[in-house]
């Protein structure tokens, strides 16, 4: 009797444990999407934890993605309905992708720094900035973190952070992306904010690396240009500026490498290995993923294009927002990442 009484407890046990089993992350959502566990429903939050025995439940115009604890491969749920996680696991499988892990594992623990109701919060900063009640660090806060530090660099120090950042950050052209690798150098980007004047006419300039003889200079009324670095004289690495006439002011020079013929292989090979994994939907994650690859190699551009681009296709979600704001804010790019905030 003893010994059928341990067996019970032993399946008992093994049951309860395989069903607290965690096969899946939320990496964003849209509208009302609910999560059942154990007979309890809670509105779906960024980076929550779905259980093997959990159900998702999707309203009218609800939308989901998962990402799967196990394997990183991502699932939308794009229909309403209710949606056993057991059945999601099932159908992606549990081969894990080695080499997309951590650039997955990184875009989803970011959707978790901060609420969605943090990131209405934040759409709401006006002139006068209020600190969100939220422990963990808002996007918004660091906006003002990063603003305070640019202050310092400045002759406004005595102005307060929040004045000096929505009222007087344009009034000077700010470069992007500062510092970084180049990988297709026949075409590399260069951006920069437009400043407080109107129909200013930019020129940017490649300098040698001594930061002395101007090597190419081309005028744009743009705020972007597409620089073929060989055309411009430049070998390994060079330095960058821009200047703008109305008002007249000029950055400072910052530095660009070319990666080598070497580097840019084992770029390559791994951004290969991680299309492979990932396959060949185009989706938000996928995207996402190879925006922090991106990143992560100093292809500076090409991850702001890949985050911005999952932003724009998808207004109505605040998680994507926030990921391109934070990876703005990361390079030290306030100035752009202060009108989606």
């Amino acid at each position: 009797m003893t010994k059928f009484i341990l067996f019970g407890m032993f399946l008992f046990i093994t049951s309860s444990t395989l069903f607290s089993q965690e096969v899946f992350r939320v990496l964003a959502k849209k509208g009302n999407v609910q999560i059942e566990t154990k007979g309890k429903t809670s509105p779906a939050t960024p980076s929550e934890k779905v259980f093997l025995d959990s159900k998702i439940i999707l309203s009218e115009g609800g939308y989901v993605s998962l990402v799967h604890s196990t394997s990183r491969r991502n699932v939308e749920l794009l229909k309403s309905g209710s949606f056993n996680a057991k059945d999601l696991s099932a159908s992606v499988g549990s081969v894990k992708l080695t080499t997309s892990q951590r650039f997955a594992d990184f875009v989803v623990n970011e959707v978790g720094k901060s609420s969605n109701q943090s990131y209405q919060d934040n759409m709401k900063l006006s002139g006068s900035v209020s600190r969100s009640s939220n422990k963990q660090k808002t996007a918004k806060d660091m906006l003002i973190n990063k603003a305070a530090e640019e202050r310092e660099k400045t002759f406004l120090k005595d102005v307060p952070v929040e004045d000096w950042l929505f009222t007087n950050n344009d009034v000077n052209l700010t470069a992007y992306f500062t510092y970084g690798m180049v990988a297709e150098p026949t075409k590399a980007i260069f951006k920069w904010s437009r400043g407080s004047g109107e129909n200013t006419k930019y020129t940017i300039n490649i300098w040698d690396v001594d930061k002395v003889v101007l090597l190419y200079a081309e005028e744009t009324t743009d705020t972007s240009i597409a620089i073929n670095l060989f055309e411009a004289g430049v070998s390994e690495k060079c330095f960058w500026s821009v200047e703008s006439k109305n008002p007249s002011f000029e950055t400072e020079k910052y530095e660009i490498i070319l990666l080598t013929a070497d580097q840019l292989k084992a770029i390559e090979d791994e951004r290969f290995q991680l299309k492979t994994e990932l396959g060949l939907e185009d989706t938000p994650f996928t995207k996402l993923v190879m925006a922090r690859f991106a990143e992560e190699n100093l292809l500076l551009p090409e991850a702001e294009r890949l985050f911005k681009e999952v932003m724009d296709e998808n207004p109505k979600i605040l998680e994507y927002k926030g990921l391109y704001c934070k990876f703005l804010l990361r390079n030290g790019n306030s100035v752009l990442a202060k009108p989606y905030l």
